[in-house]
């Protein structure tokens, strides 16, 4: 496991430890978190991706994944049903494309606001030269543009009202960012 995932699991060992199902992927045995270096397996997640290569999707919408959950979902007090997951149908929509240096970065468009997050810090470490400081470990002194970016997270997520993005406001991110969203190019 590596230090980016440990640290996350580490601020979220609480929430992610309070069910039984969640406590046996994260915790090992003897009850502690993974740590960076541990060899972290998820033979769980591993069996649940090989029923829906043979099963399809209906494992986890309608068959007994799903049925699973629903056990996991009432025990927990939530009003979601069977039927509401059996009727659920993914949406396609259009990905978020960014030159970034050499490559072209491709990422979930709206409504998912996490893709335009990613791609807008990637177009303010290209505006504010990032490279040029080094390794942010290695010079984390409050000069580092790295603080700026983090500080400036707010400009994005000033853009979420409630659970989705307003079209208009995502529109004018995407024209200020310079996203293209045209799937032919």
């Amino acid at each position: 496991m590596g230090p980016m995932v440990t640290n996350l699991l580490q601020a979220q060992g609480k929430f992610l430890t309070r069910l039984p199902e969640t406590r046996r992927i994260f915790a090992k045995k003897d009850g502690t978190l993974h740590r960076h270096g541990d060899i972290f397996r998820q033979e769980e997640l591993a069996k649940t991706l090989a029923n829906v290569a043979v099963k399809g999707s209906a494992y986890m919408y309608s068959g007994e994944w799903a049925h699973r959950f629903m056990d996991a979902v009432k025990r927990e007090g939530g009003a979601m049903t069977l039927d509401d997951l059996s009727a659920y149908r993914p949406e396609w929509t259009e990905p978020l494309r960014m030159q970034y240096r050499d490559y072209e970065v491709i990422s979930l468009g709206s409504p998912n606001i996490g893709g335009l997050h990613t791609l807008g810090a990637l177009k303010l470490a290209e505006v504010a030269d990032l490279k040029k400081y080094g390794p942010y470990a290695a010079s984390p002194d409050p000069s580092n543009p790295l603080i700026v970016l983090k500080g400036g997270k707010p400009i994005l997520a000033s853009a979420a009202v409630g659970s989705g993005l307003h079209e208009a406001t995502l529109q004018n991110l995407i024209n200020v960012l310079d996203f293209d969203m045209d799937p032919k190019r």
